[in-house]
This record gives C-alpha cells, structure tokens and sequence, in this order.
C-alpha cells in the first residue's frame, strides 16, 4: 500500500518547489532535471526489524523501550545527554572533527555543526557505513540524508542543536567488502569496478593507503564501462581530485561524502582519528576489565532473541572479548583465555589484564571494536541523540543491548533509514508502455526472459524436447533390438544419448542469440530497466553506486536529494524519477 506525505527541502537559488497529496515535485530550472519523489511503505524483509517498525510495542523490551516515534523519548535522553559528557571531553571531540573536516575541505556548514558539539546542549543524529570505493552502495547516501532530515526535525521539536553526523567504518578489514562499486554499461549490464589491491586479510581500512596504480586503474575501468552522458568527465575529474596520495579508502570515501552533503551540514567522522581514540580509551580498558559479565549480558541477549522466534543477526562467538588488538595496521580479535589473560586469534600473542590497562592509557589506537561493541563506543565518544540504521543494524541493536547493559547504559532509540530507489524518466516510460509498474519485481526480473519465449524461444525449446524425448525412445528401441551385442551396446547408447543432449543444448543457446540479434533494441531496453531497478537480481540501493547518476545529472541532483525526517511515521521508500 502507498502513503504520500508533505517532504520539507530546502530552497535553493533556482530552484522551485511544488508540492502535491500524491507526488513530491521538484523542478531544478538551471539543471534541467525534474523529480518526481513518491513514498511508499515497504517491509524490509527482516522479521524482527519489521515488527520493530510495524508492531513496536511487542519487542519494546528488546530496545530498552526506547520507542523512536514519541517525542518523549527524544526530550527525555536529551537531558540526560547534556549530563553525560564534560566540558572538556565535548571541547576535544569538536576540536578533532574540525581538524579533520578542514583536512577534507568540508563545506563552513559541516564545520559549523562539527563546532557545536562543543556546546553541552548539542546533541547528534548518528548514523555511519563502511567506506566503499566510490561511495559504494547508493544506501551510504540515504543514511546521510536521513540523518540529515531527522536532525533538521527534531533540532525543530526540541528547540535545540542537533548535528547529522555520519561515523565512517574505517576499522574494518574486510576489504572484499569495500574495494568495489557496481555500475551499468551502455548496454545496460552492471560491471564491477574494483581496486587492484590485495592487502593483508587483517588490514585495517584507516591503515591501508591506496597504490596510485590501483586508483588510477579503477578511475580508468569508471570512464571506460560508464555511458557517455553530459557529466561523466567532470564527475571522474572530480572524484580523482578527491583523491590524495596516501590517502586511504576511507579518507578517499570521506572527501567525496562531504563534497556532496557537507552545505547540508553533515559532519564526516572516523573512529581512528588517534585524538578521538584517546577519548574512548577507558571504554576500551571496561570492556577488557568487564569481558565476562559482557559475555553473561550477551549470553541472555541472543537466547532472548532466539526463544522469540527470531535468529541473531550476528553470528555467537563465546570466547570473543569483543575488542580488536592492533599491530601494524592490522587487527586481531583478542580471546578472553580467562578472566585474567587474553590471546590474539591468528597472532598467537598473549597479555595480561593488567598489560591491556597499561597499553589501553598509553596507546588507545592498538585497540579496535568488534560490531556489538561499536555501538557503545560511538555513544561514549557522540550525544547520541538516536541512530540511523539499515534493517540489519536495526535487528543487531538488540544483541548489543549485552554490552550496553554491562556498562549500566540503555540503548539509544533507533530509526530506520529512508530507502531510496531512482530511475531515469526514459526507463520509467519504457514501463509504462509495457504495462509494468516498478513495484512488480518478478516481472521486471523477467523482461529478457519473457522477450525471449514470446520471440520463439519457447517454441523452440518445446520442439527441442520433443526431440530429445523422440532420439531417447529410438535409442531404447536400438537396444531392446539387438540384444545380441552383448553389454558394451548400453554404454554406448548412453554415450550417445549425452552428446546428443549436448547438442540440443547447444542448438537452444544459438536460437536463443539468434533471437537476441534480431530484437537487439529490445533487449537492451529491457536489460537496462531490470537493471536500474534490480541489478542481478538486488535492490538497487544495495547493489548499484552513484556514478551513474552522477555523470548523468551532475553533483547538483545528489546534493539536493529529499531527505526525510518525519520520525513519527515510519521510514518511507522513495521511489525517484529523474
């Protein structure tokens, strides 16, 4: 079922605005691009976030109660935020961030909300991703919108600063997940374009810098498989520039990150900056010092989970203290041996509780947190006013709540992002003309297959069986024929048989071209709206960057995206035609 609300934008110069019960308009004048924004309902497909969003009130007790639709629950953790953090902790985070957006060449606005976390009345709207090569999925952009909607409403409703702050996930390693963007070709396929890099399968993503070779190469791989369109060189420059050598993944992501949504005062942070560590350096030393009544808190967390009928989203691993040990840029799960010794898996080194303390005050940065620490680390570093996730984020939350609860803390509300679909118009009107409304998944998945079996494929391939099953009755026949032959006449029948079979393959795939090449166009359209919609059989906020986008409309499309806020409703998908 689809639900239309009023979408709050900012004007810009240029720019004018109309708004409607069904369809958010906006017309960009100067750019010469129109969008039609429609918000729908959509269950996300994870069981326990879609009870969160839809029945609250029956896992409240998984979230601490924190209830993200009630004012209450914003007026209530704010107060208590403005307690929690001192004068001084407050003075060094906004300090860090601004030294760290000037380096990025951040927009004043981003600045300016980085400067306001010094204020103990400011309090943050957080929300973060890993640092994938061109931005990665178009999802790292919707959380950024989001938590700038959000924080613009309920900096409204509190009457109070609220900052969007976007935590950048430089501590992880697992760089398969980060090295690559997908985009479409012109013939509508989606190409991967990664870094030819292979760094240590402990690397760090902070500590990894890029080979020039490797950007260089991927930047190459971009201009060649994408389209040509009216921004493509400019955007290519421009991500290149974005680029400083030594940079790594994550700083190279940031750059880009506030580029785009900086003058919509979205603050960019990463938790490896070393000034910022030391300020989470006694959480660091708890989580070691209280290891075991963490694991016992984890412990009840994921068999509630599981004695409610839903599976954890992070898989149980007992003997994990939940904290990184860092050496050289790479990262080792520290093993709690016992409740005095810890061991490195897949380094072999051993310490002491009380050489953890002492490294943990004199070296933060050789300590890193794991996904169910995270959460808590952010908010010992951020006011964390309420964070922004995506389904999964939503549904691990609850199992964090073992870590949150050792430290004597609640978890802070959560929000679903908005979810964000966008098409050209050219590909919305091909669906139109085949009768085809962009909701209906199976059918778009089928395009080209459909194409195909109403072309002759389908006459084909029943014409193909009726010979297969004609060439097996003959050869059984053959067989029962001439028994004399003795047992080598079956096998090689059957050696027959398979060839055949082979062959008849074969002659289907030619056919299947054949048919290809005469309705070339075609396919190619149909391609290319399956694959804006759902490339290789995904949701495209999941699959697909923004390069193509961008290099077709420019920076301004992006930079102007609606972003929502209303978080008395639940999060909308937006369903964009360009």
């Amino acid at each position: 079922m689809s639900w239309f609300i009023l979408v709050s934008l900012d004007v810009w110069s240029g720019v004018r605005v109309k708004f409607c019960l069904r369809v958010v308009r906006v017309v960009y004048e100067k750019e010469r691009f129109v969008l039609e924004c429609q918000l729908h309902r959509s269950a996300t497909g994870n069981r326990l976030t879609d009870t969160f969003l839809q029945s609250f009130h029956e896992v409240a007790d998984l979230y601490d109660g924190q209830n993200p639709r009630d004012l209450q629950t914003y007026q209530q953790r704010s107060k208590q935020l403005t307690e929690q953090f001192s004068a001084a902790h407050r003075q060094e985070l906004a300090s860090a961030l601004v030294e760290h957006l000037r380096q990025l060449g951040a927009p004043e606005a981003s600045v300016d909300n980085a400067r306001r976390l010094a204020d103990v009345r400011t309090v943050a709207v957080v929300t973060g991703q890993q640092a994938g090569l061109f931005t990665g999925p178009i999802y790292a952009l919707a959380k950024a919108l989001t938590a700038i909607g959000v924080a613009e409403q309920l900096s409204q409703d509190l009457q109070q600063p609220v900052v969007p702050v976007f935590w950048v996930a430089s501590e992880d390693h697992d760089w398969d997940e980060v090295n690559h963007a997908y985009i479409l070709t012109e013939e509508g396929r989606t190409k991967r374009v990664s870094l030819a890099m292979r760094p240590d399968l402990h690397s760090m993503v902070y500590h990894t810098p890029l080979e020039v070779s490797a950007v260089e190469s991927a930047l190459d791989s971009l201009q060649q498989l994408l389209p040509k369109a009216e921004y493509k060189w400019r955007m290519i420059e421009e991500i290149r520039s974005f680029w400083h050598p030594g940079d790594s993944l994550s700083h190279w992501f940031a750059r880009i990150m506030a580029h785009l949504l900086g003058e919509r005062g979205l603050v960019l942070l990463d938790p490896c900056l070393p000034r910022l560590r030391a300020l989470v350096a006694n959480a660091f030393s708890k989580a070691l010092e209280a290891s075991e009544e963490i694991r016992h808190e984890l412990n009840r967390c994921y068999d509630e989970i599981r004695s409610r009928g839903f599976t954890p989203e992070v898989m149980e691993d007992k003997s994990n203290s939940n904290v990184f040990w860092v050496e050289d840029g790479k990262r080792y799960v520290l093993e709690r041996v016992d409740r005095d010794l810890f061991r490195s898996r897949g380094l072999n080194r051993e310490f002491s509780l009380d050489d953890l303390r002492v490294l943990v005050t004199h070296n933060p940065n050789a300590f890193s947190s794991n996904v169910l620490l995270r959460p808590l680390i952010q908010d010992e570093l951020l006011p964390t006013l309420v964070y922004l996730g995506g389904p999964s984020e939503i549904a691990y939350y609850p199992l964090a709540r073992g870590v949150f609860h050792a430290f004597g803390k609640k978890l802070p509300p959560l929000l679903l992002r908005q979810r964000m679909q966008m098409v050209p118009q050219s590909v919305a009107s091909l669906l139109e003309a085949w009768g085809i409304t962009w909701q209906e998944r199976n059918e778009i998945d089928q395009l080209e297959r459909n194409y195909l079996l109403s072309n002759g494929l389908l006459l084909a391939r029943e014409q193909i069986a009726k010979m297969q099953v004609e060439w097996s009755q003959q050869l059984l026949r053959l067989e029962e024929q001439l028994p004399l032959l003795g047992p080598q006449l079956p096998t090689l029948l059957q050696r027959s048989a398979v060839r055949q079979e082979a062959e008849l393959h074969r002659l289907e795939l030619k056919i299947s071209r054949l048919i290809e090449l005469q309705g070339e166009i075609e396919i190619r359209h149909r391609r290319l709206a399956r694959n804006w919609l759902y490339p290789d059989g995904q949701l495209q906020e999941r699959r697909l960057s923004l390069m193509n986008l961008w290099s077709m409309y420019g920076k301004e499309l992006l930079k102007q995206l609606p972003a929502w806020g209303q978080y008395e409703d639940e999060s909308p998908l937006y369903h964009i035609e360009i």
